[in-house]
């Protein structure tokens, strides 16, 4: 609640005109999230979407500004849950990464379709707060991706930095999100965007369990939406399997020694405990139902 109001404050001061015309035409009502969430949808329809890099880049920065004024009023006056207020954060960054993805896609030469950005961790979950960052993976389908003069997947992976530098690059105005596309298959030696088939190849191979428990919260979030929805289908045997064989047990269990390892654990009764790494914290709570999820899931 402190950061919300901080946050709050400081965009009011940077945008009281903006915040005086919310109050007084009654644009925004502190009963009604409506006309936030029709703010949002703007984003993808105004202005007109043929407008360069540079213009996207501060036309969305300031849009997160207003949308993240707006909404930290709903939240601290009570008129929003939690749930509420994680779910329009999310929203907004879909709509985001669509805006990036489209126009990337279009400076590179490529068809629209055949790609999709998939949404992991707290994005995938519509669990996004106000500083998250949002874990991105890209898959394209290698017989389908028009890469226009390029390789596909070269034109892909183009594609995809570009989107990313729109999100991600500080410029006077800020950023929108701070991107992650580390959790993609092997992310040492793989390009940014993965074909469908070489993904599939991999998680049916070497997948490991820490990135099944990863794709518990995946969802397509930009994108070809199709794609996505059908590649999360071909995944369901990888991520919920019937039997869990005494390896698979162990590496669950060798992940939270690493995790307990890097962290340098304190005894639980520690007098200043980390809320979210620490023992008992939000970390090892989601870390507990996530195994439960994939033990049980299948």
């Amino acid at each position: 609640m402190a950061r919300s109001i901080a946050d709050a404050s400081t965009l009011a001061q940077q945008h009281a005109p903006y915040l005086r015309r919310l109050l007084e035409t009654e644009t925004l009502t502190l009963s009604d999230p409506g006309s936030l969430e029709s703010q949002i949808d703007d984003i993808l329809t105004e202005p007109d979407l043929d407008l360069t890099v540079p213009e996207l880049m501060v036309h969305l920065r300031r849009n997160k500004s207003k949308i993240h004024l707006a909404l930290a009023l709903l939240d601290i006056s009570g008129s929003l849950s939690q749930s509420q207020v994680t779910r329009i954060l999310t929203r907004f960054a879909d709509c985001c990464c669509e805006r990036a993805l489209q126009l990337a896609l279009m400076q590179e030469g490529c068809g629209s379709g055949h790609l999709a950005i998939f949404a992991l961790g707290k994005m995938g979950a519509f669990e996004l707060n106000y500083s998250s960052d949002i874990d991105l993976i890209a898959f394209y389908d290698g017989d389908a991706f028009d890469g226009g003069a390029r390789d596909a997947g070269e034109a892909a992976s183009r594609a995809i930095r570009e989107a990313m530098c729109i999100l991600s690059e500080r410029t006077a105005d800020g950023y929108v999100f701070r991107t992650d596309l580390r959790l993609r298959p092997d992310p040492s030696s793989t390009p940014l965007a993965i074909s469908t088939r070489r993904a599939e190849l991999y998680y049916e191979s070497v997948g490991q369990n820490w990135e099944r428990m990863a794709w518990i919260k995946g969802r397509p979030a930009a994108g070809d939406l199709d794609l996505g929805t059908a590649f999360l289908k071909t995944l369901e045997p990888y991520m919920w399997r019937k039997h869990l064989d005494y390896w698979a047990i162990a590496d669950v269990q060798a992940v939270k020694s690493m995790i307990n390892t890097k962290l340098d654990r304190k005894d639980v009764k520690d007098p200043s405990p980390d809320l979210k790494l620490g023992p008992g914290g939000i970390r090892e709570i989601e870390f507990f139902v996530q195994t439960q999820q994939i033990i049980l899931g299948g």
